[in-house]
């Protein structure tokens, strides 16, 4: 009985002890695992901030990448503006500079300091403002561009300039300033008012002449006439314009009747001037008859292509009935 109860005693101890041990061990595996966790999760979070700063290091590598690009195409685009031989400018809505190339400058005879943060309507000659503040006024979203031509005063000169005015906004569409390239056109003007002064010469010396004169383009397509010519023809320029010739000017020999070949027609096709046969008679939109004379010439180019041609006839009735009788008083 004394071995049975010692056996029962020791079985229980181990038992205790193997329950102690056991214990112990889960806890310390526990705790090695919390620490494996722990430290898993540390790494984790050191591998995460790694790549945190690898990305912030891109981010600056990049913003440092395109603030290089951006000064060197600035500086760029700073070469080309400045090496243009337009004027280039940028103002504000109510006219301050804020940038100017240096043809700019030359061209207006003024310095930078002068010219930065001024209004650039005192070069803009006074009886051309109001129409220029018309033209800008103009301009909008949705018709950003608008090209005005005016005068400039440069010191005691006036000068003519065409301008081609942007409106320029920044990333969120919102209007900034204007910005205004222009180029000298007084030449231009100058030849432009040149020829519209022989312009007018020709037209009050050709609504003068005492003779009928049309004008037609290489299709035989009545572009002009002048006063005597419509009277003769019978027909205003505004119903005959665009027409072709032999629609309005039918002309038939006096004695036979047949038809006469159109001066003009012959003229372009041979290359010279034509005069009509005598005995030439004009049968009008009105079916009045006129006893005519006249020449027909090609109108050339300066390449000396023929782009027209001109006829100059006058009304001989008269003249015709004179030497009818004269000729009826002959023996």
């Amino acid at each position: 009985m004394a071995y049975k109860h010692w056996l029962s005693s020791c079985i229980k101890s181990i038992t205790t002890f193997g329950s102690l041990y056991t214990d112990m061990a889960l806890r310390k595996l526990i705790q090695k695992a919390l620490t494996l966790l722990s430290f898993a999760r540390l790494s984790a979070a050191n591998r995460e901030l790694e790549r945190e700063i690898s990305d912030v290091h891109d981010e600056i590598r990049l913003l440092k990448q395109a603030e290089i690009a951006s000064k060197q195409s600035d500086i760029c685009y700073r070469a080309i503006v400045e090496d243009q031989t337009e004027v280039i400018a940028r103002y504000l809505p109510d006219g301050t500079l804020t940038f100017f190339n240096q043809a700019f400058a030359l061209y207006y005879g003024r310095s930078p300091e002068e010219l930065i943060g001024s209004p650039d309507q005192p070069m803009i000659l006074e009886a051309d403002r109001q129409r220029v503040a018309e033209f800008v006024a103009l301009i909008s979203a949705d018709h950003p561009v608008v090209i005005i031509e005016n005068r400039v005063l440069l010191g005691d000169r006036v000068r003519w300039t065409k301008w081609h005015n942007r409106m320029v906004f920044d990333e969120q569409g919102c209007f900034l300033e204007f910005q205004s390239v222009g180029y000298d056109i007084t030449d231009f003007k100058e030849i432009e008012e040149k020829l519209f002064q022989e312009k007018e010469l020709a037209q009050v010396t050709l609504q003068s002449i005492g003779d009928g004169v049309l004008t037609t383009d290489v299709f035989r397509r009545i572009q002009y006439l002048n006063p005597v010519a419509k009277s003769l023809l019978g027909c205003s320029e505004a119903s005959a314009e665009g027409l072709l010739l032999g629609e309005v000017f039918d002309i038939v020999h006096e004695m036979t009747r047949e038809k006469v070949q159109n001066p003009i027609e012959e003229a372009l096709q041979e290359n010279r001037i034509v005069s009509l046969a005598n005995h030439t008679v004009l049968i009008n939109q009105n079916d009045r008859e006129i006893a005519i004379q006249d020449s027909a010439a090609p109108i050339h180019n300066r390449e000396g292509q023929i782009i027209g041609g001109v006829m100059v006839f006058r009304d001989v009735t008269q003249n015709a009935v004179f030497t009818s009788a004269i000729l009826a008083g002959n023996p």
